[in-house]
């Protein structure tokens, strides 16, 4: 990576996270080169869903779409889950996704006794994820590894509230407690807290749901990125006395 930064014009970065670990591995004096461009979504795709959910006696769904790897922590999703309902909690959750830990996850849900409760339901086309955003109370993550997942973007330009991790660049899209909540990594009693705070708060999950589509309206719209990335070029090609100017 030193040797990458060292010989290119410019490096983008996908958030201010990813740019400091460029940062770490390289010299002082190439930072200049490392410039920040976050992704986005198409927001007119993810539409709000309807929000059914008015009172904290009524069922509660999370859902979680991601790989089945050991980087996405599910395993404390499924533990999660299990303590809340043995708060009384009417809680399901729908984990969408394929990878290596299938077999483990599924093995812990009959650990767990949560037949009926956890779903794993597999690989699913982007044409169909909607229909599972749309069943939604709430999306959560666990991950212990993550960029700036896109699928938190989806999930909060539905206006579903948002619990995860409170790692890598995570934090430039949620700010805790006002578009999304985070809790610390690997931590299920700290999952368990967040998750029973949007269980037992529909008013506070609402808001919540309608602040995280502002902000990626207002910092993650694909769009609007795409432009700021382009610009990025132009001003880098432009200034690089290696490259031409008409490229």
């Amino acid at each position: 990576l030193a040797q990458k930064v060292e010989h290119a014009d410019f490096i983008v970065c996908i958030s201010d996270f990813a740019r400091s670990q460029l940062m770490f591995v390289s010299d002082y004096r190439h930072w200049q080169r490392l410039v920040v461009s976050r992704l986005g979504i198409d927001v007119s795709h993810f539409q709000p869903r309807p929000c059914t959910r008015t009172r904290a006696d009524q069922p509660f769904h999370i859902l979680c779409v991601g790989r089945l790897s050991p980087a996405k922590g599910q395993q404390l999703l499924i533990e999660a889950v299990a303590r809340l309902r043995a708060m009384g909690r009417a809680v399901t959750l729908d984990i969408v996704g394929a990878g290596v830990n299938e077999a483990v996850l599924k093995a812990l849900v009959q650990e767990h006794g949560l037949a009926g409760v956890v779903t794993l339901s597999g690989a699913v086309n982007q044409d169909r994820i909607r229909e599972h955003y749309a069943r939604a109370d709430c999306f959560a993550m666990a991950s212990f590894a993550e960029g700036v997942p896109v699928v938190l973007m989806e999930a909060m330009s539905m206006q579903i509230p948002c619990v995860t991790s409170h790692i890598t660049g995570i934090p430039e899209l949620i700010t805790h407690g006002e578009n999304g909540l985070l809790a610390p990594p690997s931590n299920v009693a700290g999952l368990v807290e967040q998750l029973d705070r949007l269980i037992t708060d529909p008013a506070l999950a609402r808001r919540l749901g309608e602040a995280g589509r502002v902000q990626v309206q207002s910092h993650y719209d694909l769009q609007g990125n795409a432009l700021k990335l382009a610009a990025i070029f132009a001003e880098r090609v432009t200034d690089s006395p290696r490259l031409s100017p008409g490229r």
